[in-house]
């Protein structure tokens, strides 16, 4: 090889050097943030998945609760009008 400059800046003068080793250094670290990235942005996500159901599920917890405590006084309503019609019922039979 001569001292002549085309050689001297030659595509595989630079890859034979140290530089070839720092980029892909460079590409590894690169990688490294970007699966980093992904990684964090997945707990994230799936903390704001989880939150939201846990909502969902709470709300129709609530739901299902209410439900019962208006169907449990709907039946005391119940229970109490057969007992007023059993005793309505002896009553004007014994006439």
């Amino acid at each position: 090889m001569s001292n002549n400059p085309v050689h001297l800046f030659h595509p595989f003068s630079i890859l034979s050097s140290g530089y070839c080793n720092f980029l892909f250094l460079i590409y590894i670290l690169l990688l490294r943030n970007q699966i980093l990235q992904l990684q964090s942005d997945y707990k994230k996500e799936f903390e704001t998945l989880r939150e939201k159901h846990c909502m969902m599920l709470q709300n129709v917890n609530t739901a299902v609760a209410l439900k019962n405590k208006e169907l449990e006084t709907q039946r005391g309503i119940v229970l109490m009008n057969m007992i007023l019609a059993d005793i309505w019922v002896r009553n004007n039979s014994s006439w």
